[in-house]
């Protein structure tokens, strides 16, 4: 059992809206979801929300990272990796400052979207007291 106690909502208020609907569809959907089918619809959410920072997505068909850049980005080490698995990014210690500050919005983004979604999915179980 599950005992989850929050004041206040876990969702940022200002959420692009492609985001935003995709975080919708997941809800209407949780119920019937497997597992891999919400981690990969999370990680389609990051990408709309990374989109929306101004950043490119390229996907190197690899299966593990995908990679986003902006155009004004100098060098490879300011991009972002993102892991898709383990949904986290990964910036270079060296980085530009925008880089690092993006890198940690998109990973509060991703904590607070696992977060409602594991909540709204005990909700839904009958797991929460």
């Amino acid at each position: 059992m599950v005992v989850l106690l929050f004041t206040e909502p876990l969702i940022p208020p200002v959420w692009p809206r492609p985001a935003l609907m995709l975080y919708l569809a997941i809800i209407k959907k949780l119920k019937h979801m497997t597992k891999k089918e919400i981690k990969n619809t999370i990680n389609k959410a990051v990408y709309q929300f990374v989109e929306s920072l101004g950043y490119q997505v390229s996907d190197d068909a690899d299966g593990s990272y995908v990679t986003f850049s902006k155009d004004n980005f100098k060098t490879y080490d300011d991009t972002i990796d993102y892991h898709r698995s383990h949904q986290e990014c990964c910036v270079l210690n060296y980085a530009c400052d925008e880089s690092k500050a993006d890198a940690k919005k998109i990973d509060e983004f991703v904590t607070a979207l696992k977060a409602d979604i594991e909540f709204k999915k005990a909700i839904m179980e009958g797991d929460v007291e």
